[in-house]
């Protein structure tokens, strides 16, 4: 029998022929590339043999006895199954699976004008010069279509432009790639968490209540699978979230089982890897995925994170795939390390290029909160605390009030008393009211107080109106919290005019600053 290599097609059915023996001779390669080879796809179609050794690597594979003696046998009455061994041989182990894969998804044109012209007998020559043809046309389409042309503007109707497809709050915007910034540490990836599960239950877990239930896939790309279990597992304790709540919109994965390397940069230059967003694309499209979290960006990619340019195009390769997907995309990214004196981080301290920020749709920042914040709310671990600013928006109304959240440790059981693993669950949490518990007869007897002497503005000073205020409302001045309590109280009594500033001589004749009462308050 005339071996199929003696046509004009015999190099492509070669590169698909080393593609397959690469499979047959090194099987874990076999899942990550039949997922998105089919039997349409090789030249033979599905028919052909290169189809068929693919269905049945794909069947082995899912139940876990992919093995080439196997495969060997069951082909041993086959030609090609010897020539795609051999092929492989030729090509080197050094070639890989996953680059013959790309070589073969490369030459798709190819293929489909080989299927084409193989049907209807055509000679080698006629062949060769349909399939420059055929690449040349589609060449000249692929230019052509990318040149931009002014499109005229045409007026519709603003009450019927579709409203903006916000998934959460003001953050997470369908089509659109958003981003999270903060120092190591903080509780970012945990807080990331806890918004999945109020996504995809659709309950207001953190105060911020999505129109619908989600579907979310997380990807950590520096945790084992195991540990991201922890952590889903110890929220879900945390929320009283049940196995139905979680099974079947929440998607896990690690990036140290499966690498998720969207481009790489290289003396060459930088590449983008298509064939995996054409794969992230399909399988979100294929999955229902509303949002998309990678944690951390920089696991996303193999580029200088210095470089403004190529970071700017891998964001933006992360934005196509938010469009075409139709889903909400979330880059998890640090902050690099503060100067002298800096206590808090924004949008502009992300670690390496500026243009990360500058590339997303919304950009928001995690800041501990400052010993002096713990301080004025009696709060023993103020590291437990941080605060969410949002420090861009490009698409939000400006001035959005921060949010405060809180780690709470939670125990999941899984050992001995007092040895079972400790995990960090984010909630929400408020900062206390510094009025809280005062009444409008409180603020009247402050008034009646501050009338009655000669109190100073300056805290310095033995008579500070401070001093009055604790005085009737049985506040500890030694404490820092109430200390502090009492001059934001002061300040919010200035602003609306329950007390008024004033300057006048004290009992030395000197010019100083006293604080008397403003609008009396009637009750």
């Amino acid at each position: 029998m005339e071996s199929p290599m003696n046509t004009a097609n015999a190099a492509a059915l070669e590169l698909e022929a080393a593609l397959l023996g690469a499979v047959l001779a090194h099987p874990p390669t076999a899942l990550p590339l039949i997922d998105h080879l089919k039997g349409e796809d090789f030249l033979e179609g599905e028919g052909g043999v290169n189809a068929q050794i693919l269905e049945d690597v794909r069947r082995t594979a899912e139940r876990g006895e992919v093995s080439l003696p196997a495969l060997a046998a069951r082909f041993a009455g086959c030609e090609m199954n010897r020539y795609v061994i051999d092929c492989y041989e030729k090509s080197g182990p050094a070639t890989g699976a996953a680059e013959l894969g790309a070589q073969v998804a490369a030459s798709g044109v190819q293929r489909r004008v080989f299927a084409l012209t193989s049907r209807v007998g055509m000679a080698p020559d006629v062949l060769r010069r349909a399939l420059e043809a055929e690449q040349a046309r589609l060449e000249a389409l692929d230019t052509t279509s990318t040149l931009p042309t002014p499109t005229p503007f045409v007026w519709c109707d603003p009450a019927l432009v579709p409203m903006r497809d916000w998934l959460y709050g003001r953050h997470l915007i369908r089509r659109f790639v958003s981003c999270t910034v903060a120092p190591g540490g903080l509780g970012k990836s945990a807080l990331l968490i806890s918004e999945a599960l109020a996504m995809i239950t659709g309950k207001s877990l953190l105060g911020v209540k999505p129109r619908q239930p989600l579907k979310v896939w997380l990807f950590n790309g520096e945790d084992p699978l195991e540990e991201m279990q922890r952590r889903v597992l110890a929220a879900c304790l945390h929320f009283r979230l049940t196995r139905k709540d979680v099974e079947g919109p929440l998607f896990l994965d690690s990036g140290r089982d499966r690498e998720l390397t969207l481009a790489s940069q290289d003396r060459n230059g930088l590449t983008i890897h298509r064939p995996l967003a054409r794969h992230l694309v399909a399988e979100i499209k294929r999955r229902g995925v509303d949002v998309l979290v990678v944690d951390p960006f920089a696991s996303s990619h193999e580029v200088n994170e210095n470089d403004n340019m190529a970071i700017n195009k891998v964001v933006g390769e992360w934005g196509v795939i938010a469009q075409q997907a139709g889903c909400a995309i979330e880059l998890v990214h640090h902050t690099r390390k503060g100067g002298p004196g800096q206590t808090e981080s924004r949008v502009e301290d992300a670690r390496g290029a500026t243009s990360l920020p500058a590339a997303t749709r919304d950009t928001r920042v995690l800041n501990a909160m400052t010993k002096s914040q713990g301080e004025q709310w009696d709060i023993d671990i103020p590291r437990a605390y941080f605060r969410v600013d949002y420090g861009k928006a490009n698409m939000s109304p400006p001035g959005r009030l921060a949010t405060w959240r809180r780690l709470v440790s939670v125990d999941l059981e899984n050992g001995p008393v007092g040895e079972s693993d400790e995990v960090g669950v984010v909630e929400a949490w408020s900062p206390p009211s510094v009025f809280q518990n005062v009444t409008p007869a409180d603020t009247l007897a402050v008034q009646q107080k501050v009338a009655a002497g000669d109190w100073r503005s300056s805290h310095q000073c033995a008579n500070w109106v401070g001093v009055a205020v604790a005085e009737v409302l049985g506040l500890d001045l030694r404490k820092t919290s109430s200390k502090a309590r009492i001059k934001a109280m002061i300040e919010e009594w200035l602003r609306t005019g329950a007390l008024v500033e004033e300057e006048r001589a004290d009992g030395k004749r000197m010019m100083r600053m006293f604080v008397t009462v403003g609008v009396w308050l009637v009750l």
